[in-house]
Formats: C-alpha cells, sequence, structure tokens
C-alpha cells in the first residue's frame, strides 16, 4: 500500500484517502483488489466461512475491504463466492501482539 501510493506510511495514505485524496483512494482500491486476488486464491485450500483482515492496513476499513470483496467475488471459484466474510480485526493493529501473547495463555501439554 504505502509503495503504490508513493511511500507515504499506511496511517498516512488511510488519512488521505478519507480525505478522498485521489491518488491514497486508487491505492487502497489497488491494493485491495490485489488482496481479494490473493484471497481468492487460497479460499479453496481452507474453505473459510470468514477471512479477517488485520494489521496495519485494516485501519482503512471499507475503503481496502470494500474492493478486496469486490476481487474476492471475481476471482473465487463458484462454490467459494459466497461463504466467507470478509472483515476487519477488532484489534486496531495489535494482532500480532495479541497472537504472540495467545500462545503462552494456552495450557501447557
Amino acid at each position: 500500500l504505502s509503495e503504490r501510493a508513493g511511500g507515504l506510511p499506511v496511517r498516512e495514505v488511510v488519512g488521505r484517502a478519507r480525505a478522498q485524496d485521489r491518488t491514497a483512494l486508487a491505492a487502497l482500491e489497488e491494493t485491495g483488489w490485489w488482496l481479494g486476488l490473493g484471497l481468492a486464491s487460497l479460499a479453496p485450500l481452507f474453505a473459510p466461512d470468514r477471512i479477517v483482515v488485520g494489521g496495519g492496513v485494516a485501519a482503512a476499513g471499507e475503503l481496502l475491504l470494500e474492493p478486496a470483496r469486490a476481487s474476492y467475488r471475481e476471482h473465487a471459484a463458484a462454490d467459494q463466492r459466497d461463504r466467507a466474510r470478509i472483515v476487519g480485526s477488532i484489534f486496531e493493529g495489535w494482532d500480532g501482539m495479541i497472537g504472540a501473547a495467545s500462545g503462552f495463555l494456552q495450557p501447557m501439554e
């Protein structure tokens, strides 16, 4: 995303997109398109009911998720198109830390 927006940090790209900056909006749309394509290619392997997008790009919310969903529907196999919901994470960029910490919360066997 940063590369597509001229090297700007993701947070700044998202802010500019919310202010209707055309370059930032185009960068998010293209990134969402590629994200949807990638998710569609993985869907047959995992057959998910839900795909959660996290990390820094999740801050873009619907600006990223809507093009990702459209691309997913365009590229996914017919039996996968309506199966998975693509949603943003609720952890606001803390996904990695929460994932790492969850390993310590599991009982040892």
